[in-house]
């Protein structure tokens, strides 16, 4: 599957209302626990509320990638994206979030100053900017160091260049099981060995996979490469990107290298 494909696999999502869910995936999802929520009240008024399970958020927009497909030259491989009480209320109380939440999804991101959404420091309130910046600290300060700029200026080169890839597009606080041959995530595997592995292979991209080496599809190199990082059982529980794992040294030694 081409990156094209698999955007027009997305562009076939609806995200006018709620619950947000691929129509290919809707038969495969309809046992899977699951919850619609679309305002912050309406959640923490709820039995949900406090609970950390593998339940799927509805109300929220899935997010099978981030960052820009097109431009990025370092993807990361994830599992799904998490859940916090902060999603619910950016989504449904920041229209700008939400808008670039959308814009990512449409891969509308021509022009933006933080392609990778995530990184962007006007959203440091948000689940997802504490995460990323706090996984990525190190290796920006030493990019900030080595480049002699601000450190909103290493987010913002990062911004531009990172981009991940979700095998299980929707929300959820612990990562669901048995989701893996989902449609979406079917289309997601087909693009990372179709589009991404062997742009790798001749060193256009740096690809990370932090846990689910097998489910991903992504064999190990028979020769080590420094353009595909994999991630082994003494990796994957933490996934580190400090400038000092694997994987944090080939995202700054790639971003390094660019600028």
């Amino acid at each position: 599957m081409r990156g094209t494909e698999f955007e027009l696999f997305w562009r076939r999502y609806d995200k006018r209302k709620p619950p947000f869910v691929h129509p290919d995936d809707e038969p495969a999802l309809k046992r899977h626990p699951s919850c619609v929520f679309t305002s912050l009240e309406e959640y923490v008024q709820s039995r949900q509320f406090g609970v950390r399970d593998g339940t799927l958020h509805f109300g929220l927009h899935p997010a099978p990638f981030s960052g820009d497909l097109t431009t990025a030259d370092i993807f990361v491989l994830l599992l799904n994206p998490g859940f916090d009480t902060v999603d619910i209320y950016g989504e449904y109380s920041v229209p700008e979030f939400r808008r670039a939440t959308e814009k990512t999804l449409a891969q509308d991101l021509k022009g933006e100053n933080f392609p990778f959404v995530y990184l962007d420091p006007q959203y440091c309130w948000s689940g997802a900017y504490r995460w990323w910046e706090r996984k990525l600290r190190d290796v920006l300060s030493v990019l900030a160091f080595q480049k002699s700029v601000r450190y909103y200026d290493a987010l913002k080169i990062c911004s531009e260049h990172l981009a991940t890839i979700e095998l299980i597009p929707y929300h959820s606080a612990s990562a669901p099981r048995a989701l893996e041959r989902l449609p979406s995530a079917t289309a997601a595997k087909e693009y990372v060995r179709t589009n991404l592995v062997p742009r790798a292979h001749r060193g256009e991209i740096t690809l990370i996979v932090t846990r689910q080496i097998g489910n991903w599809g992504v064999e190990i190199p028979t020769e080590p490469t420094q353009d595909i990082v994999l991630y082994d059982t003494g990796l994957t529980r933490g996934a580190p990107l400090t400038s000092s794992s694997p994987g944090g040294a080939a995202i700054l030694r790639r971003l390094s290298a660019s600028c």
